[in-house]
């Protein structure tokens, strides 16, 4: 599984042994050139060599500490927001209004972020949220960013507390959002967010939880969806062509198919006929995956 889990200790997973899944630096051909031409163009390294080496750096200190596949597949180097439904749709948001808000969930490395400030967004503008801060800490290193060369704000915690994501009752209203938007340097959680944000983008979280879980996630997530027209929800993870159950290494994943995915977003989160879901599977092995997969790509779009 070529997974983004930040939120795996949300789950209370067993420690993982580094040793368990050894690097391997021929994995480094994971990436595609325009995720190298990204980090290129934060780092100011050109020499594709000595771009190489960085980035294998950063992922022998980081792996230790995080042994996540996400970290022995280089796919926190890789972007992900530009290849979902959609996309064009998010950076049009940010030209129509200079003070739309873009949250990064399960951020990583902060590599989608990074990607859609480079694609136009504000970085002013953006939050991403993490239950692992140390992964924002080594996206500063990987990108040689630091706090105040690319100011976006990072609030760590778990999106299934209530003290960091609260669900509200009821479905998502379409009235006027209340009050100003809140200083965004000032949030702790994600809550006072709510009704303010104008695109949510989601990697490889939804999948780490159970079906109650991710419907709870999908509720949180769209409370904080601001209630105007184009306003958006996006991401990607792994799914199946009918919703089930099924193992994947030491954890039990329940995996959403594009029916069933669109019929939790068009139906039971938000009021059926309110939204457009887009929802496509791709299919995905690389020669050094012990299994083959489909990455569920997908949008929700307020009409």
């Amino acid at each position: 599984m070529v997974a983004n889990v930040p939120s795996e200790a949300s789950q209370q997973a067993p420690k993982r042994d580094p040793n368990a899944f050894p690097l391997d630096e021929r994995m480094f051909s994971l990436l595609r050139e325009e995720d190298l031409e990204l980090i290129k163009q934060y780092t100011g390294i050109q020499d594709r060599e000595q771009l190489r080496a960085h980035i294998i750096d950063i992922q022998k200190e980081a792996y230790p500490v995080m042994p996540y596949q996400c970290i022995r597949y280089f796919s926190f180097a890789a972007s992900r927001a530009n290849r979902i439904p959609s996309y064009d749709c998010i950076l049009k948001l940010a030209k129509e209004d200079e003070g739309a808000v873009f949250l990064d969930v399960g951020t990583c490395f902060g590599t989608d972020l990074r990607k859609v400030v480079s694609d136009g967004w504000d970085v002013k503008n953006v939050v991403a949220t993490d239950i692992q801060p140390a992964f924002w800490a080594m996206g500063h290193k990987l990108f040689h960013t630091t706090p105040a060369s690319f100011p976006a704000v990072f609030v760590p915690g778990n999106v299934l507390a209530d003290e960091h994501l609260q669900i509200f009752p009821g479905q998502p209203s379409r009235s006027a959002i209340n009050g100003p938007r809140p200083d965004l340097a000032s949030l702790t959680s994600l809550n006072p967010l709510r009704g303010h944000v104008s695109a949510i983008h989601a990697a490889n979280v939804f999948h780490l939880f159970s079906e109650a879980e991710q419907l709870r996630l999908a509720r949180g997530l769209a409370g904080l969806l601001s209630p105007l027209p184009g306003s958006i929800i996006a991401g990607s993870h792994c799914g199946a062509h009918e919703k089930s159950e099924k193992t994947a290494s030491k954890f039990m994943q329940f995996l959403h198919s594009p029916e069933s995915w669109t019929e939790l977003w068009d139906g039971e989160v938000f009021a059926r006929g309110t939204v457009k879901v887009e929802a496509e599977l791709v299919y995905y092995r690389n020669e050094f995956a012990a299994r083959e997969f489909f990455l569920l790509r997908w949008s929700v779009v307020r009409l």
